[in-house]
């Protein structure tokens, strides 16, 4: 199983889950005085109508435990050539004449984007040339890097008169090492507000999709209006105000913190006990929990080393509604790897009948067992 995150591949079918992401209530960026005083927390009594309208149907929309953007997506991936080569206005107004709300309305044009405008592979592995990021060369050239996908969102959505900003920050990519800074990654995305709430959106991500034998790209859905508290483990704003948290984390948390891939595999896995990538525990058993869909069958397995065998550890897990608890009981003192799982049943094409399973890793642990802790690493995790 490979991620592709930018200039990464992975092998996956996608399973589609959204959940509407928190506000911080009190955030209104400095560099967002220029807009319009509708678009603020703080509104005039006039606004009040209009946001609490938006925000019953943002959380109507997002609320649920599970999305079907199908009809969005299909409209907006059937735009007719003579539109989608004239201008982003026009362009615009076609995609989202159906929406009813502005989140249908970045779905729409979300949708357009990953499926019109390809990732410069080329250009990512080559540090001497990099395509524009300005949005109308992207429209016009159709290719571009994480920023140029982002500048064209936010083109696009304050054309349909939405308020949007591109936010710079750190990725965690495939080759990314928890720890060592130097393994992350530039990267650019989106977060726009309605309803007098904001909602994040990263772009260029994708994934290997397997369709009758053969391999296509496609966008990671729990990538569109992702959870703060889930994009945290993968994304790391330059301003912190972007992570959209009550309480921020730090740079070194998030350089310490899980490898949670979940997100790129559409899993809203969220650790609920244990955020942080190494694990210390002097008892061979150790316990952790999630909050996992409760459509999604999650999992553990135990290996010696990265790569080698799984080992016979003793697995045993709960449901509590949402929540997940793992207990692990190690076979030895030593380090091993833990990773958490989720399986997806694969379905005939165009029917429910079950033909096999996929085991998707969504997050992996470094564990130390013993008496034994390696002193260069301060011990984080309890």
């Amino acid at each position: 199983m490979t991620i592709l995150s930018l200039a990464h591949n992975t092998t996956s079918r996608i399973v589609f889950s959204l959940s509407v992401f928190v506000l911080c209530s009190n955030f209104t960026p400095a560099f967002a005085a220029t807009t319009s005083a509708g678009y603020f927390l703080n509104v005039e009594e006039s606004f009040a109508k209009e946001l609490a309208t938006k925000e019953l149907a943002a959380k109507e929309l997002l609320g649920k435990e599970s999305l079907n953007f199908v009809a969005i997506d299909n409209y907006a991936q059937r735009v007719p050539q003579h539109i989608a080569s004239q201008s982003i206005p026009k362009l615009v107004a076609y995609l989202t004449k159906p929406a009813t709300n502005d989140i249908e309305k970045a779905r729409a044009i979300a949708r357009w984007i990953t499926s019109n405008v390809a990732f410069d592979f080329e250009a990512a592995s080559n540090e001497k040339y990099r395509p524009s990021d300005n949005a109308d060369s992207v429209f016009l050239n159709r290719h571009a890097l994480e920023s140029g996908f982002a500048a064209l969102f936010v083109r696009m959505m304050h054309t349909a008169g939405v308020e949007t900003f591109a936010i710079n920050g750190l990725k965690k990519g495939f080759n990314f090492a928890p720890g060592d800074a130097s393994t992350l990654k530039r990267h650019t995305w989106n977060a726009f507000r309605t309803g007098g709430k904001w909602y994040l959106v990263d772009l260029p991500v994708y994934k290997e999709v397997e369709t009758d034998g053969s391999y296509k790209l496609a966008y990671a859905d729990a990538f569109f209006c992702i959870q703060p508290e889930q994009m945290v483990f993968t994304n790391f704003p330059d301003d912190k105000r972007w992570q959209l948290l009550n309480e921020p984390i730090t740079k070194e948390q998030f350089i310490t913190s899980v490898q949670c891939f979940g997100a790129y595999h559409g899993y809203l896995i969220t650790p609920l006990s244990h955020r942080d990538y190494e694990i210390f525990s002097k008892q061979r058993t150790v316990t952790l929990s999630f909050d996992v869909p409760v459509s999604l069958q999650p999992g553990a397995r135990v290996y010696a080393e990265k790569g080698a065998k799984e080992q016979h550890a003793s697995v045993k897990t709960q449901r509590e509604g949402r929540k997940f608890i793992v207990h692990v009981k190690f076979p030895a003192e030593g380090t091993f790897k833990l990773e958490i799982t989720a399986t997806e049943m694969i379905r005939e094409r165009g029917t429910n009948e079950v033909v096999g399973c996929s085991v998707k890793t969504v997050a992996e642990y470094n564990v130390n067992i013993g008496d034994k802790q390696p002193r260069s690493m301060a011990i984080i995790s309890k």
